[in-house]
């Protein structure tokens, strides 16, 4: 079953990433707080605390109108889902999306650390 949720993160994430750099750019704040509170939700689900919390802020800024919030976290929030994204791919290979692994008991930390 974890297998399975990390393929759906890392397919959301095609379309989540270009959806959060829209809303973004288009300074629509409901949106954008919408996506990344998914965004927050589904990244503690599957154990990348770093980046949930990120989004928490970025979803309590976008509802209060902090700006200088949103502009300060924005990029490094992205760039760590892409990282993210980027270790699970890594850890998946081939079987990313076909569910050949899932049950296999292994459960691992994909938040990259902080210094990385």
């Amino acid at each position: 079953m974890y297998e399975e949720l990390l393929d759906s993160y890392v397919l959301e994430s095609e379309s989540k990433i270009p959806s959060i750099e829209k809303y973004y750019r288009e300074h629509n704040w409901r949106n954008y707080g919408a996506v990344v509170h998914a965004l927050k939700s589904t990244s503690k689900m599957i154990g990348a605390t770093d980046l949930s919390q990120i989004a928490a802020r970025l979803e309590a800024a976008a509802d209060a109108g902090d700006l200088g919030t949103i502009y300060s976290e924005h990029e490094p929030m992205l760039d760590l889902y892409k990282k993210v994204i980027g270790s699970i791919r890594a850890h998946k290979g081939d079987t990313l999306s076909k569910g050949t692994a899932a049950g296999n008991g292994v459960i691992l930390e994909f938040a990259p650390k902080k210094d990385q």
